[in-house]
């Protein structure tokens, strides 16, 4: 079954318990936006060596799923894959890569359908299903003492929040736009705000957070100063002029590449030198743009295989 005979089908169903219980009849016109949210992640494949293998995740953050968002050793599918670390094995395997290698910009797509739903008669009905939007009184104040940059995490957060304390059951599709209009207002005010307390101190921040250096592959250097907390153990990373341009976060070893005594029980890996846990940074292709070097995840250290110990990569610098 389509994803539109399934839509179709429920909706009759919901329309037939209508009738049953309201004794009305309805007709009515439904639209279907249809976006794929997957995961924007190359994968490795070692059964098939498909190059175009893609994540079936749905999307977390920044259009990679939770897993790929805190580690993505192989980039997206609208990128090239990396000749060492990647392209270089699977020609072994498959000869005709270059010419099966596709770059897909289109990867998350929309599709809209138009349902027409009929029955005989048409009167409107009214079923409460809960209050509306208008009935919460201080719906900026909630917005704003949440302490979440995040608009779609927020987003969710709210809605429940509302279903509980205030009986916001369902969002109207004007109400969703009312809601999510409110929510990019206030964290934009809430950004503007940090950015002038930030300017305001600009040299007792710099002073009191950590300042890091890093060095791209091509030698292209910058610095990123250590914001505050994004989420559990995952830190917002801006430049000088206080725009994000990533992440800080532990250096997870989901992809189980490093032996066991070199990491914790929760697969984060350990500095070889303290024992310590090690941090990775994620400048995203947005925030690369701002500091004018590559997109990509920097660490202190890289784990050779083959040879079984830590090297440093010379890409970060802390001061």
């Amino acid at each position: 079954m389509n994803v539109i005979s399934f839509y179709s089908d429920s909706l009759n169903l919901l329309i037939k318990k209508l009738l049953e219980k309201y004794k009305v009849k309805l007709s009515f016109i439904v639209k279907i936006k249809i976006k794929n949210n997957r995961c924007s992640a190359r994968i490795w494949d070692n059964v098939n060596w498909d190059i175009n293998k893609r994540c079936l995740n749905h999307i977390y953050e920044n259009e990679l799923c939770s897993k790929h968002f805190k580690k993505n050793n192989f980039g997206r599918i609208n990128e090239m894959p990396d000749e060492k670390t990647m392209l270089i094995y699977y020609r072994k395997y498959n000869h005709n890569l270059d010419n099966e290698l596709k770059l897909n910009n289109n990867y998350n797509f929309s599709k809209i359908f138009n349902l027409k739903l009929n029955s005989k008669n048409k009167k409107k009905i009214n079923i409460n299903l809960g209050m509306s939007l208008k009935s919460v009184k201080n719906l900026d104040d909630i917005i704003f003492n949440e302490n979440i940059l995040n608009k779609k995490k927020l987003y969710e957060i709210l809605k429940d929040k509302l279903s509980r304390e205030h009986n916001v059951k369902h969002l109207s599709l004007a109400e969703h736009n009312t809601l999510t209009e409110k929510i990019e207002n206030i964290v934009e005010k809430k950004n503007k705000i940090n950015e002038q307390n930030y300017s305001l101190n600009n040299y007792t921040s710099k002073k009191d957070n950590q300042i890091i250096n890093l060095i791209d592959k091509e030698f292209n250097y910058n610095s990123v100063i250590v914001g505050e907390l994004y989420q559990e153990d995952c830190f917002i990373l801006y430049n000088d002029n206080f725009k994000k341009v990533g992440y800080m976060r532990y250096w997870i070893d989901d992809d189980e590449e490093i032996p066991n005594e070199f990491k914790t029980k929760d697969n984060i890996v350990l500095d070889p030198q303290n024992n310590q846990k090690i941090t990775e940074i994620d400048i995203t292709p947005q925030g690369s743009l701002f500091l004018g070097i590559l997109p990509n995840v920097y660490r202190e250290y890289e784990y050779d295989e083959d040879l079984e110990f830590f090297r440093l990569t010379n890409c970060i610098q802390k001061e």
